[in-house]
């Protein structure tokens, strides 16, 4: 009989130090039989320190890929191999990035200072300040105190706070550039449309549905009504929003109050004289 006091750490170290794939599958089998025999609460808490580390493992393992080749190409293509999607791929890389520039990340992670999504998070403002955000150990701490949303918030001011407006320009004509709408299969098989794009105009678009969408709530009973007597939820009003502003975008649905907007992006270089005569470009009109 295994004894209560047993660990998956313990319960590993009785065994021979692995040295094959097989030796990593028999410890692997110790340390689900350890959890299987927890109770539910229990199990889901050491399963998500599991996850943690071996999310770090990961992270360290694609690091030295984009060490070793002095970009992420080793890395993608490792990751490539796997089944899992190309979203996922492309969030795993971008952890490998931020620990190949500070190692001491995947240990945060390893030892449960911060957790996988804590990565994320510092892996995206990596990205958007050349390595920099993986390196602010102030940063790092701050968000690795507080929940993964709360963490996105501060590294988003964080990375603001440090752009110039040349930064600004660019980083836009980046997401521009990016910009994709695509239709794809959700989960519980419902049918979506993933828009990806420049902050300026899913502002603008997200300011458009939240608008109309509160006049629904209102037409719904709003405060006078409870939320559980309402006929619809506010996502459901959300989306019901989207679909009336795209396929009958007339003024009867136009959100009441709201103007159009012509949005438009003029260069650096033409601000600053250095190329007086560079194209103004407009993004959008919402």
């Amino acid at each position: 009989m295994r004894s209560i006091n047993a660990t998956p750490e313990t319960t590993v170290q009785r065994l021979p130090v692995a040295s094959s794939a097989a030796d990593a599958e028999v410890r692997f089998a110790a340390v689900e039989e350890y959890l299987r025999g927890l109770g539910s609460c229990s199990a889901v808490q050491s399963i998500a320190r599991y996850r943690d580390r071996l999310d770090a493992i990961e992270a360290t393992a694609l690091a030295d890929g984009v060490l070793a080749n002095g970009d992420a190409t080793t890395a993608t293509r490792t990751i490539a191999k796997t089944s899992m999607s190309r979203r996922e791929r492309y969030r795993r890389v971008n952890r490998a990035k931020a620990v190949a520039s500070n190692h001491s990340l995947a240990d945060k992670v390893a030892s449960g200072q911060m957790t996988g999504e804590h990565l994320d998070v510092i892996a995206g403002a990596s990205n958007r300040t050349d390595g920099a955000a993986a390196r602010a150990s102030e940063l790092i701490e701050q968000v690795a105190a507080t929940t993964p949303d709360q963490a996105s918030k501060i590294a988003d001011e964080w990375v603001a706070d440090r752009q110039s407006l040349s930064d600004v320009d660019n980083e836009h004509q980046r997401q521009r550039r990016l910009r994709a709408a695509r239709r794809t299969i959700a989960a519980g098989g419902l049918e979506s449309i993933v828009l990806n794009g420049d902050k300026v105009s899913i502002d603008a678009i997200w300011s458009a549905v939240s608008t109309l969408a509160n006049r629904y709530y209102q037409d719904d009973g709003g405060r006078d009504l409870p939320a559980d007597k309402h006929p619809r939820t506010d996502t459901q009003r959300r989306y019901d929003a989207v679909v009336a502003l795209i396929t009958n975008p007339s003024s009867d649905i136009r959100p009441s109050g709201s103007r159009p907007k012509i949005v438009i992006t003029v260069p650096m270089s033409k601000l600053d004289g250095t190329k007086p005569d560079t194209s103004a470009n407009q993004i959008g009109i919402g």
